[in-house]
């Protein structure tokens, strides 16, 4: 059996949420880290350690990160 892929995610809002809901349909993608300066938005990823800086998905224990960031922010 192949081992979990644990995924991070930069960017909680209206995209990320897609992205999260996509990565849960995934038999081995588990979303483990998540990372959004809107710290009210967290409530809508149970079971994710969120946090308010981006490098804390990066520098998680993570095999991917996906950003799902606006255009704008560079």
């Amino acid at each position: 059996m192949n081992p979990a892929l644990r995924c991070g995610l930069i960017g909680l809002g209206r995209m990320g949420a897609i992205r999260f809901r996509e990565l849960c349909r995934h038999p081995r993608a588990v979303v483990t880290h998540g990372a959004d300066p809107d710290a009210g938005l967290f409530a809508g990823f149970p079971g994710v350690i969120c946090s308010t800086d981006w490098r804390d998905v990066i520098n998680a224990d993570v095999d991917a990160v996906f950003v799902a960031t606006p255009n704008s922010v560079t």
